[in-house]
């Protein structure tokens, strides 16, 4: 790479998040700006990815053709871009619809098998 290329890379990369924390679906930090900037990542974009501002959600964006991006505004701010799984939340609730439907399945034909075993002068 040139020289201006790497001059270029090096300010833009002082312009990064600081005191940066990664985990595995968490990244955050702190930026101070004069100016609003686009924070850029080298994370794919997906819808999974929520971003929170001084803790006020703030919508992202797709950047470089396929990044996590978003504007933020001028001064200093705290950063926490967070990521769940799209509908995971709709799948934690359908399996519990389902897990309570399964057992009052079984309880249902253990009730059937009960009645049908007792004997015909019992069931009157």
């Amino acid at each position: 790479m040139g020289s201006t290329t790497v001059k270029k890379t090096t300010q833009i990369q002082k312009r990064g998040l600081k005191q940066l924390k990664v985990t595995n679906n968490r990244v955050s930090g702190s930026t101070n700006q004069a100016q609003a900037s686009v924070l850029t990542t080298s994370i794919p974009y997906t819808k999974g990815w929520h971003l929170a501002v001084d803790g006020n959600q703030t919508p992202t964006q797709k950047v470089n053709t396929g990044f996590v991006g978003a504007k933020i505004p001028a001064g200093r701010h705290q950063i926490r871009l967070t990521y769940q799984t799209p509908g995971l939340t709709a799948g934690r609730y359908l399996s519990v619809i389902g897990l309570v439907l399964f057992v009052l399945g079984v309880i249902w034909e253990v009730w059937r098998w009960l009645l049908i075993k007792q004997p015909l002068n019992a069931r009157h």
